[in-house]
Order: structure tokens, then C-alpha cells, then sequence
């Protein structure tokens, strides 16, 4: 074998070693989109299921906020009791 043919041989290969790869590539993104990211099992493993909203996701009322709101009610029943 000379140095064309060996050049030639490593071509064909690293050919055929591609395309197997783009077309296993091309496969489990195929498989993974219609079957596997629905099933629970994998969506648990790979921590894929959508989160729901918590009750701590709400906007919080702070401690300020409850005391200036209790600030003006108690000033608007005085005003009412004043009079």
C-alpha cells in the first residue's frame, strides 16, 4: 500500500465513522423528543417535570408593609371614634 491509498482508506473511514455518528445523533434526539423525555422515570432522573408554582412564589408582604396598613387603619377608626 502506498501513501494515496492509505490517505484514501483513512478518508472512506473517518467518512463512514461520521455518518454513523450524525445518524445516532439524529436518532436519540428524535427518540428523546417523541418518547423518552415523556415518560416520568426519565423526567424524574434528569429532573425535567415542569415546576408549580408554590405558595411562597407570591409576592410576600413584608413586615413594614403589614405595619404601615395596621398604622392606617387604626388612625382611620380613631378619627371615626373622635367625632
Amino acid at each position: 500500500m502506498n501513501l494515496e491509498e492509505l490517505v484514501v482508506t483513512g478518508a472512506y473511514v473517518s467518512g463512514a465513522v461520521c455518518i454513523v455518528l450524525f445518524t445516532l445523533t439524529i436518532s436519540w434526539l428524535v427518540v428523546w423528543k417523541c418518547v423518552l423525555a415523556k415518560m416520568p422515570f426519565i423526567q424524574e432522573l434528569f429532573d425535567l417535570k415542569p415546576k408549580k408554582p408554590s405558595a411562597h412564589d407570591e409576592k410576600s408582604i413584608s413586615f413594614q408593609d403589614r405595619y404601615q396598613a395596621y398604622k392606617r387603619v387604626r388612625s382611620c377608626c380613631n378619627d371615626d371614634l373622635r367625632v
